[in-house]
């Protein structure tokens, strides 16, 4: 899928030569910069809403459910 972005120069820059230097194509530095992205901010999402949802007392069973699911999307994200 192909996705246009506007970019100030230096921070287009900064990625060419980041890519240069791991020897990717700039695609494929932006899609694992933003596969890393996209998976923590599940992470933080998923943390929040069972932070939110647990209790002093006792976690409840959404809040286990949501985090389960979170380290599941964060495994899922790091496989190689």
């Amino acid at each position: 899928m192909r996705i246009t972005v506007h970019l100030p120069d230096d921070i287009a820059q900064s990625i060419r030569e980041a890519a240069e230097l791991e020897n990717e194509s700039v695609s494929s530095l932006m899609a694992k910069a933003v596969k890393d992205y996209t998976a923590k901010a599940k992470r933080t999402y998923y943390g929040k809403l069972a932070l939110k949802q647990a209790s002093p007392e006792n976690i409840t069973a959404d809040a286990l459910d949501a985090l389960h699911h979170s380290r599941k999307e964060h495994a899922k994200s790091h496989r190689i």
